[in-house]
């Protein structure tokens, strides 16, 4: 005779089984994922994040290499010139060492460069037309272009001015 308890008996084993590997599953497997999953997105995230902490680094590094290179450079042509450029070379250079690994206070020493080097730039000009002034008989007018270029200094904005009287004395 079959009775109730050859029927129920294996279901009751399968429920069992099932019962068990859902409670392991819930209380083992799960956990174990959860905290799995969460150490590999930790460390995902401070790959990321120190890449691109070097990223961020070398660019810092290549921009203050860059601006040191521009203030030695604007420092060296400085050297070329007459006393006040020689000034300008030692103000640079001092800046250079004074800033040491500071990007901004590089910064400050390669616009302090350019400004120097606009200033020479346009010196040349000024001086150099104030000579073909001479040459075309207008004393008066080279004076005034080297009073000019005199009371300007290293000032990139007043020697800026100097050139454009030269020119327009010159040049009409």
């Amino acid at each position: 005779m079959i009775g109730a308890g050859t029927i129920l008996n294996p279901i009751l084993k399968i429920v069992t089984v099932v019962a068990i590997l859902a409670a392991s599953y819930v209380f083992i497997v799960r956990p174990v994922l959860d905290t799995t999953e969460g150490v590999i997105e930790k460390a995902g995230n401070s790959f990321r994040d120190n890449q691109q902490l070097r990223i961020d680094s070398e660019a810092k590094e290549r921009e203050f290499d860059g601006a040191r290179q521009g203030a030695i450079s604007a420092a060296q042509s400085m050297l070329a010139g007459s006393q006040p450029w020689t000034e300008a070379n030692r103000a640079i250079t001092k800046c250079i060492r004074a800033a040491g690994k500071n990007l901004s206070a590089m910064r400050g020493c390669d616009r302090l460069g350019e400004n120097a080097s606009a200033a020479l730039s346009d010196r040349n000009f000024a001086t150099s037309y104030a000579d073909t002034l001479v040459i075309n008989g207008d004393t008066a007018g080279a004076a005034r272009v080297r009073d000019c270029v005199a009371q300007a200094e290293l000032k990139p904005g007043p020697m800026n001015r100097c050139q454009e009287l030269a020119e327009r004395l010159l040049f009409g």
